[in-house]
């Protein structure tokens, strides 16, 4: 078994980029990114778009779907820039979560994927939440995905100084604090997830999990396994369609999607864009 890459280099990336193209997980989140957002594509003939953790770019080319859009990809590391540049996209700026080198109201739509968790405890979270509602326009969108502690019991913030997971409450808490109103909040990866929590107790994995970035979890598989890719994607379309034609929730899972709308009163914008002059440094 070779070693995972360190997290942020370009072995890193090279790696994600792999699991993104194929892996069963990866195009199941799609379809759960698509259940959600595709509704709301079509109430505008345009969309400024801002992905906040651009990483390979993969999120980048799959946000092509939205009419007329213009895209930016925003990330902290200079290698994942470069990765993106090598798959042809253009709009790229270097920058943190935690201070978005752009004006207020640029942006329709911003996207952040497997980004909250990381960034500094004990409320690095809320001042990019804070960010994001700042460069929006109004009744702009905020997509976030990222991951839950279901199964794993430790109370949020305890992970480290910068990882985190989340309880339902505490995204949702988070999303209001900044400004944000719901308009979807859910479990996904639901199904799979109880397979893995019972995976790691049985073979004491659990501590090892909460410590580890799920992308170097991941493995590519074999094209004599393609069928499990297959079957999980299908699996993760099950739930999708219950989340997006249905629209229910689902009760558990270990990632954790949220749709949210910036619908302001002026007293509502003055009192997030004021305490969004604290910043986290790290």
């Amino acid at each position: 078994m070779t070693a995972d890459p360190n997290i942020l280099t370009p072995a890193y990336y090279q790696r994600l980029y792999d699991i993104e193209q194929t892996h069963g997980w990866s195009r199941g989140m799609r379809t759960m990114s698509a259940a959600l957002l595709d509704p709301i594509a079509a109430t505008r003939p345009t969309w400024r778009i801002l992905d906040v953790g651009c990483g390979t770019g993969a999120t980048l080319a799959w946000l092509r779907r939205f009419p007329g859009a213009s895209i930016v990809g925003l990330d902290y590391s200079a290698d994942a820039l470069r990765f993106c540049q090598s798959t042809r996209n253009r709009a790229l700026v270097q920058g943190s979560a935690l201070e978005l080198p752009f004006p207020d109201g640029s942006f329709d739509l911003v996207v952040s994927t497997d980004v909250l968790q990381h960034l500094p405890n004990p409320d690095g979270d809320r001042v990019a939440l804070r960010e994001t509602y700042r460069v929006l326009d109004r009744g702009g969108y905020v997509y976030i995905r990222t991951n839950s502690r279901f199964g794993l019991g430790s109370p949020s913030g305890e992970e480290g100084a910068s990882y985190r997971r989340y309880a339902p409450g505490e995204l949702e808490a988070s999303l209001r604090a900044t400004g944000f109103a719901i308009e979807r909040l859910t479990y996904a990866n639901a199904i799979p997830s109880l397979f893995a929590v019972a995976r790691d107790r049985v073979t004491r994995k659990a501590e090892r999990a909460r410590k580890q970035d799920l992308g170097l979890r991941l493995r590519v598989r074999s094209s004599s396994l393609r069928w499990v890719d297959d079957s999980l994607a299908g699996l993760l379309a099950v739930e999708a369609l219950y989340v997006g034609k249905l629209g229910r929730p689902l009760p558990f899972g270990h990632s954790m999607v949220a749709l949210g709308r910036k619908t302001e009163s002026e007293a509502t914008r003055d009192a997030v864009l004021a305490a969004g002059d604290r910043r986290v440094s790290g």
